[in-house]
């Protein structure tokens, strides 16, 4: 059987196309396959995600339910943010679940991308032993591939099926006369569409999607003065979180307002979801859930919000004009 064996491993050595057979009592022989999948080398390719790389050489993998997920966002984050702290990377995977609880070898692979990981951080993790499979399975760059084409500005799109359509208006007053002219009609205005997944029997009765992502009057810069911060609609909770923490920077913890604002909302979903969930959205889904029989929609921002003494500047619908109230 030595011998056997040592035909087997230098037949698959020598050519890919070549299967070594070995029948109980027989001599082992080779057969030739017709087709065989592709498997470059570490010599041909410009390597696998440096961030997969890190995870499983730090034991990392564990069943590999969670690690698309993982690999995903940590790509994005560290292209995004070269410099990252361990504590920033850390915050980063606030919305990555692990049923295995697997979460300090998993960190342990995605803090070394850190600025601030030391000399003794390395020290101290918990190195994985390589095979040789996976020593020549060498990391590249991180690369997120996007066409050329999908490059530009986001386009309005409008789309009509048998029973609903989705349309995209490109101003306040072109939604306020959207609204007006299919008055009879169940209409929903989407951004981030993160309550798909909360209220998903309110979707097949909607008639009309409306988008309203690309309305400037709902997003852009916001206003900040003396006593007051100004901040549009169609803001996600991540761009809250940015101009909040930045003012917070400025004024210091005695801005208690913006300390519990920044506060909640850093401690709502995910960082995956707050990249998309918008304010607007939030506290439309707690004042339509509010009453009746409905299952409510809890959110702490909007308690919070509530609690600081927040306003809400709101369009005002007197055909054929309309007003901010």
């Amino acid at each position: 059987m030595k011998a056997g064996q040592a035909a087997i491993k230098k037949g698959l050595a020598v050519s890919a196309a070549v299967t070594a057979v070995l029948d109980a009592g027989a001599a082992p022989c080779v057969t030739l396959v017709e087709k065989v999948e592709q498997h470059p080398s570490e010599l041909e390719h410009d390597g696998m995600n440096p961030v997969a790389h890190c995870l499983a050489m730090n034991n990392g993998s564990q069943c590999g339910y969670c690690s698309v997920g993982f690999v995903m966002n940590m790509s994005e984050f560290i292209t995004n943010n070269p410099k990252a702290t361990k504590k920033e990377i850390e915050d980063a995977f606030d919305g990555n679940l692990c049923r295995c609880t697997g979460y300090r070898s998993i960190m342990t692979g995605m803090k070394t991308f850190a600025s601030d990981w030391s000399a003794a951080d390395e020290a101290n993790r918990m190195k994985c032993l390589a095979d040789g499979q996976s020593a020549s399975q060498l990391p590249g760059t991180v690369e997120i591939p996007f066409p050329k084409a999908a490059r530009g500005r986001a386009q309005p799109v409008q789309a009509t099926g048998d029973r609903q359509a989705w349309v995209t208006p490109l101003s306040l007053a072109e939604l306020a006369s959207l609204m007006q002219a299919n008055r009879d009609k169940t209409l929903r205005l989407v951004h981030g569409n993160t309550s798909f997944g909360i209220y998903t029997t309110e979707y097949p009765t909607t008639r009309m999607f409306v988008d309203i992502r690309l309305i400037p009057e709902l997003g852009g810069r916001a206003v900040i003065g003396k006593d007051e911060l100004v901040i549009g609609a169609g803001n996600t909770y991540n761009d809250l979180l940015e101009l909040t923490g930045a003012e917070l920077q400025r004024r210091g913890p005695s801005a208690t307002a913006l300390v519990a604002i920044h506060y909640m909302a850093r401690r709502t979903a995910g960082r995956i979801v707050r990249n998309a969930a918008s304010l607007g959205g939030n506290t439309m889904l707690v004042l339509k859930h509010i009453a009746g029989n409905e299952d409510p929609f809890p959110s702490d921002l909007f308690t919070t919000l509530v609690a600081v003494g927040a306003v809400i500047e709101y369009v005002k619908r007197t055909w054929p004009s309309f007003s901010v109230a």
